[in-house]
This record gives structure tokens, sequence and C-alpha cells, in this order.
């Protein structure tokens, strides 16, 4: 995920919620649709809580979640491990 508009990510515009300064980064807490959002940025970028940013998140990189078991969900076109599915 980039802070900013990148070509050929999609960019989405959110709150800044929460920004934690890890030292060499920062994770940047906000929400999409309604569902939490972690960005984790190099740096220490200078966000305030409120700010509107845009972010460009590259579906390639993403990971989703499913909110009862928490376990990855796969993506389109990748297959399902016996791990992966539910018990």
């Amino acid at each position: 995920m980039r802070l900013g508009q990148v070509p050929g990510a999609v960019p989405v515009r959110v709150e800044v919620e929460v920004t934690e300064a890890l030292g060499s980064e920062a994770v940047v807490h906000s929400r999409l649709a309604g569902a939490p959002l972690a960005a984790r940025l190099p740096g220490a970028p200078s966000l305030a809580l409120g700010e509107v940013v845009i972010f460009s998140l590259p579906l390639d990189q993403l990971h989703f979640f499913d909110p009862v078991t928490t376990r990855r969900l796969p993506l389109p076109g990748e297959g399902v491990t016996r791990s992966q599915a539910a018990p």
C-alpha cells in the first residue's frame, strides 16, 4: 500500500484514525467501507488524526480475512488448501 496515487493500483480515500510510529515504518489505521484497514508505510509519515488521505492499493498485494475464523481468504484463481478450509 502506498500513500498517494500510484499507476496500476486502486486509489481509496480514507480518514486517519490512529498512526503508530514504529521507527523505520509506521502503521496507519483507518476504515474502508466500514471495515478496518491497516497500512504499513515506510518511514514516519506526517499524518494527523482525522486527516483524509489517499492510499493506492496494489491488488496483487492485498490480503483478506474471514471475520469469524480470522483465516486468510483465497483470491480468485487461488486454490484452497486443506489447512485453509474451515473445520
